[in-house]
């Protein structure tokens, strides 16, 4: 067995030592982070360049259109816009909240290229912008979420570097329109007496 492992040509070493470099350097990438957590419930659906300059097709706003595009979606059935929290170059955040007043907060690394958000206002989250440099990441969460993490690790600069967050924005539904245990019993009661008063009626007529 040795006589014949010495007869093999050099060759044959050297490629099964390339094919292990590679099996190795393909395992590293596939363990790299996800940009807004948990892969089983946020999904990166594409990156859209251009410094806040829609794409064609659609009415709406630079980042509804890129919605629209990047998600398969007609510009009409883009979710509601729930908050935009833009990131200053000390990493200080203002918020600028949509028609339901959404409450939003984030964490910012000191590097600002990652960080965590949340809301108090239940899982209403469905899609979430990344812009830096100038590029967007669209990111789409699907069950809603209220919380989750944030990176500009799908976007790079002019020369090709991770760049610094600009802002990022959510995308969503009502609160209202997620309906509460309480509301649904109430719903329930009220149908309950409706239909009680409707019987007591139909009998005192037929008295």
């Amino acid at each position: 067995m040795l006589r014949i492992m010495k007869n093999l040509p050099s060759k044959v070493f050297l490629t099964g030592f390339a094919v292990l470099l590679l099996s190795a350097v393909s395992g590293s990438v596939k363990a790299a982070p996800i940009a807004c957590g948990d892969d089983s419930v946020c999904m990166f659906l594409g990156v859209f360049s251009g410094n806040d300059v829609a794409p064609s097709g659609g009415d709406g706003t630079v980042e509804d259109n890129i919605i629209a595009v990047l998600a398969g979606l007609n510009i009409t059935d883009i979710p509601m816009f729930l908050a935009k929290l833009d990131i200053n170059d000390s990493g200080n955040v203002s918020s600028r909240a949509g028609p339901e007043g959404s409450n939003f907060s984030m964490t910012v690394a000191t590097d600002r290229k990652s960080g965590t958000w949340s809301t108090d206002q239940g899982n209403i989250v469905a899609y979430m912008t990344v812009k830096a440099s100038n590029s967007y990441a669209l990111y789409k969460y699907n069950p809603l979420a209220s919380s989750g993490l944030w990176s500009t690790i799908d976007l790079s600069n002019g020369g090709g570097n991770q760049p610094a967050i600009s802002h990022i924005s959510f995308w969503g539904v009502k609160v209202t329109d997620i309906p509460e245990p309480g509301l649904i019993i109430l719903f329930f009661l009220t149908l309950t007496g409706l239909i009680w008063a409707t019987r007591r009626r139909s009998g005192a007529v037929s008295v």
